[in-house]
């Protein structure tokens, strides 16, 4: 058919040609052309690439999101144990502010009480 249209233009013919080429277009959208029918093996080759990359990818993002997960997770309880450790030592702190002052007061009662150990002494000591 494109060689009855090849010639048609050759002889002067545009619109025995226009009409052929209809025709062949026609038959095109008809029937399908067989390379539009089948897919070239170059085509399922990369669509069997691309699948697998697809694959590949998602495989991997799921890995990834796991590993990330499992990331979060040890933070967080290493976080826990941070703040755990804190309290304790906030509590470790308060025990020994306390346990000073107790000391600090006791200190000062016992030098009240060798100040007036030494007062009565000295009132003793004077008669």
């Amino acid at each position: 058919m494109l060689a009855l249209h090849a010639q048609a233009k050759a002889d002067g013919n545009p619109l025995l040609g226009r009409d052929i080429v209809q025709k062949v277009l026609q038959r095109k959208l008809k029937f399908g052309p067989k390379e539009a029918v089948r897919k070239s093996a170059r085509e399922v080759q990369l669509e069997a690439e691309l699948a697998t990359a697809k694959a590949e990818a998602e495989s991997k993002t799921k890995e990834l999101a796991a590993k990330l997960v499992e990331q979060d997770e040890k933070i967080n309880a290493r976080d826990e144990e941070i703040e755990k450790h804190k309290v304790e030592l906030d509590q470790q702190h308060e025990r020994l502010a306390n346990q000073g002052e107790k000391m600090e007061r006791m200190r000062q009662a016992q030098e009240k009480m060798q100040k007036s150990m030494e007062s009565v002494l000295a009132k003793l000591g004077r008669k």
